[in-house]
């Protein structure tokens, strides 16, 4: 099967923020008839392939080219991992399950390209695509697989039994441990290998977080929990390697898993959780944000590189997102969207809303190399996605609108975008980055969406129950402003050689320098030297961004001055020895002689023998 693209779908997409759109890449979908496919995670390794996971039902072909790659579903549901290129192009894609349900739910990627993926099974599961057998067998597992960057298998691990245990979230640290979180319920050893590490649940379901080496070998584990139900959705690991879990709980929990008491006690019926906790396993923090008429269902989180720590998030009722004694409350209106950062010692920075008159969700969250913070989820209703003053309305016509976008590490908005609906429903779930810029969403849509938030269309339609989309956008957001003014030499001599500068430009990736005819020199920077020849003009520059165009440039007018005609005259061209005689030049107005070093317009000379003097007039305006 292969993507069908249609037309005729209604939507109302406006802004009127000064920011344009980013720039459509590729995009595609795959699925099967009347079935159920989802795209769960998504990241970037460090050559810009792209790496997603989810679950399929029937037979799918994840080729969105003009091969056929067809994977097929042995159960229920099962998982597959695929791999592509910058340009949308497949590069490998495999799966695995069951012939109950098999689930991945995150994935990660190290240095060398390896992929590791968490999930949870259900019945036997062989983890090797390939010809070798690697497989699980358990009631209730979470596991952890680990493949090379050609998809080839190299190792996986199982915690969990009948009593049951679901990663839900993996991460790994700057050398290569591996840390996952999720739920679990009953006695569940915890170490993959010949030792015992058991953790028991104080109920149904317990928030668990355990970290391995790169080979699987268990380091440590925690479980805190109460007879309620909870879980924990997500984790991260700072530079600094602290832990960051996060989830929704009920009544009361003890989030220090050592002697110490950390209990909280939620106000509503599922409120948020954000927990810190050392490499080492051991209780740093924890706060809660919740009302007795909220619901935290969905909760995400990432880091910048100074550690600071941002949370996504929906919510319902009245909140304070501020841990200490301040209060930073929200309300909202239906359940509404919220981004919130906070330091590394869980101190409050800033946080925003984002949502309509309808349910609004956060889904997934991703901080980029400069800390931008990028996010996606689903929409109901009109919504302005600019906390700022400006604003940036975004309507769907019909049913839930899956959205993505983007703002700076203060939380301030710079694009957003949505992924026009036919007349059903669609959900952004995950979103990347690569390292030049590229923007990758993953989710899942029914009916048909327009995948280009600009002027074109690039539909694609379901296969008749809800599909996987695959997008990737530009990462630069407009074109970039004008460049500043340009510091230099406006007055030349031919073949001088000066350096002309601008300021840099934020968001520009490339400079485009032009001189006047004749001059020499080549720069993409911010600075270049040229070369004058006799030609007077302008030099023009200008900002380029990621392909999506070049500023207004900037000019500088520059005058070369003719070299004077220079001529010289003597006295008495023929003088005895021992006489003197006056030179004279003319045709400038700054005269140097030679020999003797001497300067003036006019100089006297007494040769002892038959001696040539040479003149060198100068302009002051040329220099």
């Amino acid at each position: 099967m292969k993507n069908i693209y249609a037309f005729g779908i209604a939507v109302m997409l406006f802004s009127t923020a000064s920011v344009a759109q980013p720039v459509y890449s590729w995009g595609f979908n795959f699925g099967s008839s009347g079935l159920a496919e989802r795209g769960y995670a998504v990241v970037n390794d460090a050559s810009g392939n792209a790496i997603m996971t989810g679950s399929f039902q029937g037979t799918n072909d994840f080729d969105p080219g003009p091969g056929i790659v067809n994977l097929v579903c042995n159960g229920t549901s099962n998982t597959y991992v695929s791999k592509f290129n910058p340009s949308g192009g497949l590069v490998w894609a495999f799966a695995f399950g069951s012939t109950t349900t098999t689930s991945s739910r995150d994935l990660a990627v190290d240095g060398a390209g390896n992929i590791y993926v968490a999930g949870f099974l259900e019945g036997t599961v062989d983890f090797d695509p390939g010809p070798g057998v690697a497989n699980l067998t358990g009631a209730s597992l979470a596991y952890v697989a680990k493949y090379d960057a050609s998809g080839n298998y190299l190792s996986v691990f199982s915690i969990g039994d009948a009593s049951g245990a679901a990663a839900t979230s993996i991460c790994l640290d700057n050398t290569g441990n591996i840390f996952i979180t999720g739920s679990f319920s009953g006695t569940i050893d915890f170490d993959p290998g010949p030792g015992v590490q058991n953790l028991t649940s104080a109920g149904g379901g317990d928030i668990f977080a355990a970290k391995y080496d790169n080979a699987g070998n268990y380091i440590w584990a925690i479980g805190v929990g109460n007879t309620g139900s909870q879980s924990g959705q997500d984790i991260t690991v700072d530079p600094a390697g602290s832990v960051y879990v996060v989830g929704s709980f009920t009544n009361t929990i003890d989030f220090d898993p050592g002697p110490g008491n950390q209990s909280r006690t939620s106000l509503g019926s599922g409120d948020g959780y954000v927990a810190k906790y050392s490499s080492t396993g051991a209780f740093a923090w924890a706060f809660i944000f919740g009302s007795t008429t909220s619901d935290a269902t969905n909760i995400s989180i990432d880091h910048d590189a100074s550690g600071n720590i941002y949370i996504l998030s929906d919510f319902t009722g009245f909140v304070d997102f501020d841990p200490s004694l301040g209060n930073q409350y929200r309300s909202a209106s239906g359940s509404d969207i919220i981004v919130a950062q906070y330091s590394s010692a869980g101190a409050y920075q800033w946080a925003f809303d984002i949502g309509g008159s309808a349910a609004d969700w956060g889904l997934g969250i991703f901080v980029d190399a400069s800390s931008n913070v990028h996010v996606t989820g689903s929409f109901s209703s009109s919504t302005d996605f600019d906390p700022g003053s400006g604003t940036a309305l975004l309507a769907p016509s019909i049913g839930a609108c899956a959205y993505a976008a983007k703002y700076t590490s203060s939380g301030n908005y710079i694009w957003a975008i949505a992924f026009a609906e036919g007349n059903s429903g669609a959900e952004g779930y995950a979103i990347s980055t690569d390292l030049s810029g590229g923007v990758y969403v993953v989710g899942w849509f029914n009916s048909t969406i327009d995948l280009d938030p600009g002027p074109g269309v690039q539909n694609v339609t379901s296969y008749g129950g809800n599909d996987c989309f695959f997008a990737k956008y530009s990462g630069c957001i407009t074109t970039p402003s004008q460049p500043g003014p340009i510091s230099g030499p406006i007055s030349e001599c031919q073949g001088t050689t000066s350096t002309y500068a601008i300021t840099a430009v934020g968001g520009a990736t490339s400079y485009t320098w032009i001189l006047p005819g004749g001059w020499t020199g080549t720069s993409t920077t911010t600075s270049i030297n040229a070369t004058a020849s006799a030609t007077s003009g302008n030099i023009t520059v200008t900002a380029n961004s990621n392909g999506c165009g070049a500023s207004v440039p900037q000019t500088l007018a520059v005058t070369v001055n003719t070299l004077p005609t220079v001529s010289a005259s003597a006295s008495s061209p023929s003088i005895c020895i021992g006489s003197s005689t006056t030179l004279t030049g003319s045709g400038a107005n700054m005269y140097s002689w030679m020999p003797g070093s001497l300067s003036g317009t006019s100089v006297v000379v007494s040769p002892t023998g038959n001696t040539t003097y040479t003149v060198t007039g100068t302009n002051t305006v040329t220099g």
